[in-house]
């Protein structure tokens, strides 16, 4: 059975959880077939775990990677992501004793912006598998999940699955149901805010989103016991884009330092529109503010003389989950062993447009056509 979802869900009932008193306990992410740059680590550098497909602990020989975690110092830590248990009760109005998420300072109760996203990119548009160390315990555990997910595939994405199961690679098995494994029953996905979302509905914001200041904008989920799938764009995004860009797809834009403050994220000002061939802005500077204004063709030498500079939208390439997996009985897996055991958290990224491998030289012009007629579709206006 499947259910639909777009937003959490406010029962919080917990689909598979174990009936029974065995439960199981992550450790940590095992690293048999990760690659983790080592240090030592500079502040203000962004490292790499890079994901495998096949164990690389005696080397990567022909392991294929498709996927990586990135970290950046001094937020960041390698080499990640981390496994948080009895984490420390910060918030009243939260009770997240037990996450999975990015290695560093911040823990599962940390406020907002304090970096506890682990940020995965997805470098190919095929499976990537984390894998975590269970033991057993005593009752089934539930890990909130904070997750970010970048599209750099090379091209735009339709969306996404996520499974649960066992092994990597060729020899991955999905879980089945009552095994001990499981999604719970909320998930959310979100495009920055930003971007899209209206600031009076969010306690962190005082600026809406650039592109739709009304509405938040992710996929819908079909959520089940072992996977999550999405199935179509809530809100605007799919309006101005067509799929989910990759990061060498976004617009360019103009931003304000509206503080002078490294630390603080800097305000989007105006975005370059493909179609119209134009500058478009969407906010203005009034009385040292930020405020949203209709949207205005203007030039470049405007923008940069109102003190704004030019960078690309990347966070167009970045998605938002959160979701919980819930650990029951290990002892009955097949990597159990002597206390200990493995399950994978796998992401499967679906291209947007498949070019089939070219045969002939016209074969090779029909594909090298739907990949740009795809751009431009993706471009949208902005």
């Amino acid at each position: 059975m499947r259910s639909k979802l777009f937003g959490l869900s406010a029962a919080g009932i917990l689909l598979g959880t174990a009936t029974g008193a065995q439960g199981g306990t992550i450790l940590n992410w095992n690293l048999d077939n990760v690659a983790v740059d080592p240090g030592p680590y500079a502040d203000g550098t962004t490292y790499y775990s890079t994901i495998y497909d096949e164990p690389v602990t005696g080397g990567v020989g022909d392991a294929a990677t498709n996927g990586r975690m990135a970290f950046e110092p001094p937020e960041g830590a390698a080499p990640g992501m981390k496994v948080m248990n009895d984490a420390p009760d910060l918030n009243p109005g939260q009770d997240i004793g037990n996450c999975i998420m990015a290695a560093g300072d911040a823990t599962c109760e940390s406020g907002f912006q304090s970096g506890k996203r682990y940020k995965l990119h997805a470098t190919e548009a095929e499976p990537i598998d984390l894998v975590f160390n269970v033991v057993d315990s005593q009752e089934t555990t539930d890990y909130r999940v904070f997750e970010k997910i970048s599209n750099y595939t090379g091209g735009s994405l339709e969306g996404f699955e996520r499974e649960l199961g066992f092994g990597i690679g060729e020899d991955f098995t999905q879980s089945t149901a009552e095994d001990g494994l499981s999604f719970g029953s909320e998930a959310r996905t979100q495009f920055p805010f930003e971007l899209f979302g209206d600031a009076e509905e969010h306690p962190f914001h005082e600026l809406s989103g650039f592109y739709d200041p009304t509405a938040t904008s992710g996929y819908e989920l079909d959520l089940a016991e072992d996977s999550m799938a999405s199935s179509g764009f809530y809100g605007a995004y799919g309006d101005f884009f067509g799929d989910w860009l990759d990061n060498g797809e976004v617009p360019d834009g103009y931003f304000w330092d509206h503080d002078n403050d490294p630390e603080t994220e800097d305000i989007l000002m105006a975005t370059y529109d493909e179609e119209e061939g134009a500058w478009i802005q969407r906010r203005e500077e009034q009385d040292g503010e930020a405020v949203p204004i209709e949207p205005t063709e203007v030039s470049e030498a405007e923008l940069l003389e109102d003190g704004y500079y030019s960078a690309a939208v990347t966070d167009l390439a970045n998605l938002n989950l959160n979701y919980f997996v819930n650990v029951g009985n290990v002892t009955d897996w097949s990597t159990y062993e002597q206390g200990v055991g493995t399950f994978t958290l796998r992401l499967t990224p679906d291209r947007a447009v498949d070019v089939p491998a070219p045969q002939t030289a016209g074969l090779l012009l029909t594909g090298l056509a739907l990949v740009v007629a795809g751009r431009r579709r993706q471009a949208g206006p902005c």
